[in-house]
């Protein structure tokens, strides 16, 4: 079929760790650490059953109190250090991706492209913080109950006193966990010279639309807590980009507009004063306009405008990741080439 194609593939590969994931040196830091076991975070987490029953282990071995346990990391930093690892493994991504393109000789100048991309990193290579080491330890359903402090690899990162009071942690490179993403793009243009109408026009029309749908993007920094990010802030569920282009002889004008899907607020920082109760951030849309004339062959001057309705992030986010913080912004650049 001429007017259809269809396209994927297959492909394994490897990163190697980079030079400041092996060698960094020890370095020291001071940091709070969410220790699971204070009272307020031990009905917590994402498997709470099996941090209670950990965290019973836990006041068993010091003779606390489970009813009155609070732990000083969680709001006074404690000392610790950070540090590469020279025996970090390479990570291993599998990826697949398949899609059509159709492109109908009955539309002259249409072109459609469907694709869905699938994409699995194992052997994360991640720089785990005191909030990884503090749930790995907790939340694992490896837990060596007869000896909490070795209890497992993540547990011996964290050094307590006789009080059970966490005294210093240990946070560096490792080869985490996992990444898996999955999506799905639909790509839309379309070009014509307007004078191969009876609309008594001249001149060139290019319309473009860019779909992207986010299926899943999941990772794990320690192989036992996994962070779903879909719907979350810097990860809309869909981000659509539109655009048209009108070019006459030396002149050309377009307009963009870009789209992206409410998501869940998650982010605890924002939840403050009149924010509290917010659990979700609205959709929006921003739009961006540009004009291009042709002094000559060899010189190009260009007026942009981004942000053409000034729009503003989303309340409460100031701006984060794919929100604009600018304002609206001209720009006026000037291309000369001279060979």
């Amino acid at each position: 079929m001429e007017d259809v194609e269809i396209r994927g593939n297959r492909t394994t590969s490897l990163r190697a760790p980079a030079i400041v994931e092996l060698f960094t040196p020890v370095s020291n830091i001071f940091t709070f650490v969410p220790d699971p076991c204070d009272t307020r975070n031990v009905n917590g987490g994402t498997r709470p059953t099996v941090r209670q029953a950990n965290c019973a282990a836990f006041y068993r071995q010091f003779n606390l109190n489970p009813n009155n346990f609070t732990s000083i990391a969680v709001g006074a930093t404690i000392p610790g250090t950070s540090s590469g690892d020279p025996n970090l493994q390479n990570e291993e991504a599998d990826s697949e991706t398949i899609g059509i393109v159709l492109q109908p000789s009955f539309i002259p100048g249409f072109r459609m492209a469907i694709d869905y991309y699938k994409i699995e990193i194992d052997n994360v290579i991640a720089n785990l913080g005191a909030g990884d080491i503090a749930t790995g330890c907790f939340d694992n359903t490896t837990f060596d109950a007869t000896d909490v402090t070795r209890a497992n690899s993540f547990c011996e990162r964290i050094v307590r006193s006789a009080d059970g009071q966490i005294t210093t942690i240990r946070t560096g490179f490792v080869n985490g966990g996992f990444l898996d993403f999955t999506g799905q793009s639909l790509d839309l243009q379309y070009t014509r010279d307007l004078s191969e109408f009876d609309w008594g026009l001249k001149g060139r029309l290019d319309l473009s639309a860019n779909l992207f749908r986010l299926r899943q993007l999941e990772n794990s920094n320690n192989n036992v807590v996994t962070t779903f990010s879909v719907n979350t802030q810097g990860n809309a569920k869909r981000q659509y980009q539109y655009g048209a282009q009108y070019t006459l002889d030396k002149f050309s004008i377009g307009a963009q507009a870009n789209y992206q899907s409410g998501v869940e607020l998650v982010l605890d920082q924002f939840r403050t004063g009149d924010s509290q109760d917010l659990t979700r951030l609205e959709s929006q849309w921003t739009y961006n306009a540009n004009f291009t004339y042709a002094i000559t062959d060899d010189i190009l001057v260009n007026l942009a405008v981004t942000n053409l309705t000034d729009e503003e992030p989303p309340f409460p986010v100031g701006g984060l990741g794919t929100y604009d913080t600018l304002g609206r912004r001209y720009s006026v650049t000037l291309d000369w080439k001279f060979w």
